[in-house]
């Protein structure tokens, strides 16, 4: 080991300490907040606090509890910056403090479920371990990458990796320069199925206690009760003013109501 690497080892007492208390963020505050970073401030993110998202990690679940992961803590700027040329020049690997290339042994995986267990249980493991760690990155206020688009046999040979062993993916950690923007998700009706695919609830969002959707629908549905109903009403003037008044009444009051429905969706995302 070189002298420049060893300055850049934690030491053991470093690595106890990883093992201290962990944050007390809430866990949906976590999922919810988590996001990509991909520009990282110059502030150098602490050992502490990887070697804890690493902690998290491992306490991930694995096929047949295997922990066939491993992890190589890539602190060498040089190194970060030279991943650029084989990651398909993502700009993230520019600004990031640290990384961390998570493996997987797949002998092990092989050992015991077999080619199985060699092309998907060692990816899934490896996947659950990685997912830990994004919401412990969080959890610290740190911004993290996860990069899988890389040139495996170049990041091989930059890291020594042996044949049994294969690279996962690259884990970026750093501060955030700026807080990343939220991003759409798909409404939870669109990919869930019941007993069978393509089996839908016609309601999900009351089984999610989404009251406001289902408000949503009766005020759609009583427009449109109104409008059938104001067809059937006599043409007569002194008949058609006040029946008019009363149907532009009734459309204020359900346009009111839509109105504060959004208001609440506009609030409750700002909330989040």
């Amino acid at each position: 080991m070189d002298e420049e690497t060893k300055k850049q080892t934690p030491s053991k007492d470093e690595y106890s300490a990883a093992k201290s208390e962990f944050p007390e963020t809430g866990l949906f505050e976590a999922i919810l907040n988590r996001r990509t970073c991909r520009r990282f401030t110059d502030q150098a993110v602490e050992f502490e606090k990887v070697a804890q998202c690493i902690q998290a990690g491992m306490e991930a679940p694995s096929a047949g509890n295997l922990q066939n992961w491993q992890f190589i803590i890539i602190t060498d700027k040089e190194k970060l910056h030279a991943l650029y040329n084989h990651t398909m020049e993502q700009e993230v690997f520019m600004t990031a403090s640290i990384g961390v290339l998570v493996c997987s042994d797949d002998d092990i995986a092989q050992k015991y479920y077999g080619l199985r267990g060699k092309r998907l249980y060692a990816v899934q493991n490896c996947a659950a371990c990685i997912e830990n760690m994004l919401l412990a990155a969080q959890a610290f206020g740190l911004g993290a990458c996860w990069v899988g688009a890389f040139d495996e046999e170049k990041v091989d040979m930059m890291f020594q990796i042996p044949s049994h062993v294969r690279a996962q993916a690259i884990i970026l950690f750093g501060y955030p320069e700026k807080e990343p923007s939220p991003k759409e998700r798909k409404q939870i009706d669109h990919l869930v199925f019941f007993n069978k695919y393509g089996e839908r609830l016609k309601r999900p969002h009351l089984m999610m206690r989404d009251y406001s959707e289902e408000w949503r629908i009766r005020i759609n549905d009583m427009r449109r009760r109104l409008e059938k109903v104001k067809k059937k009403f006599p043409s007569t003037d002194a008949v058609s003013e006040k029946s008019k008044d009363f149907f532009d009444n009734a459309r204020g009051r359900l346009d009111k109501a839509m109105t504060n429905l959004k208001d609440e969706d506009r609030t409750k995302k700002r909330g989040k």
